[in-house]
């Protein structure tokens, strides 16, 4: 399993959780930054180094990291703000996860800054489909991480809505977007953004990929589509609609 830890000003985290994950067997790890004031001690753990290319330009580069990898490897992205307590654990978990052969995109459930559908379900310890994983944190196939980029900067550099299109893209291919109520993450309140400018950004890109994906987007967080009967129907329409 391929890890990504995209960082930008949380650089002791970061170092931290990369120390975490690469001492797990068969997990390749790479922690790339993005602009961030790091002192010559932190540079050394860091395996990419940018100018600060926002949240967008950090997936491009993980989808170059992961340029000659097999699609059907598996890569997990973590933006370096977030906290896992059990980093082995989460591993497994994913490994788990793709045993099941609709799985396209998993994420942990989580505190902090998420998405209702992204916090913990009362009664359940186990996957659930959601219309989409949110994008601080979240595992696919290189397949899927490749049809997701590479992200027009000029279009979107701020990566509003980038875990949106993963989730209509997993769609399309017949797979399902899951959330582990067994597994939880920490998204620290009042990380992350919420900007008129990156929601412009997130609606002129989705314009970029016809009026099926613009459905998807001005749909996707509706609550009548988030669970039950109409979910299903959210799920059968825009897979074979795209088909």
């Amino acid at each position: 399993m391929k890890v990504a830890i995209i960082n930008h000003q949380c650089n002791a985290n970061a170092i931290k959780l990369k120390r975490e994950f690469k001492v797990i067997k068969d997990v390749d790890v790479c922690l790339i930054d993005s602009g961030s004031t790091l002192a010559a001690t932190e540079k050394k753990e860091f395996d990419r180094l940018l100018p600060n290319v926002f949240y967008s330009g950090l997936i491009n580069e993980v989808s170059s990291w992961i340029s000659a990898v097999d699609e059907d490897e598996i890569i997990l992205t973590i933006c370096s703000d977030v906290e896992i307590d059990q980093p082995s654990l989460f591993i497994k978990r994913i490994r788990e996860a793709f045993n099941y052969d609709k799985t396209g995109v998993y994420g942990g459930v989580s505190y902090g800054t998420s998405h209702s559908f992204m916090k913990p379900k009362k009664g359940s310890k186990g996957l659930r489909r959601v219309n989409f994983v949110e994008g601080f944190c979240f595992a696919t196939t290189v397949l899927l991480y490749r049809k997701m980029t590479p992200i027009d900067l000029g279009v979107n550099r701020l990566g509003h809505g980038l875990d949106i299109y993963l989730g209509f893209l997993t769609i399309q291919s017949g797979k399902e977007n899951v959330v582990d109520d067994g597994f939880v993450v920490k998204h620290p309140v009042s990380t992350g953004y919420s900007s008129d400018k990156a929601h412009i950004e997130r609606l002129a890109w989705f314009k970029t990929f016809g009026t099926l994906a613009e459905t998807y987007n001005a749909n996707v967080l509706k609550s009548k589509y988030q669970q039950g009967k109409w979910q299903k129907v959210f799920y059968a329409f825009f897979r074979f609609v795209g088909s």
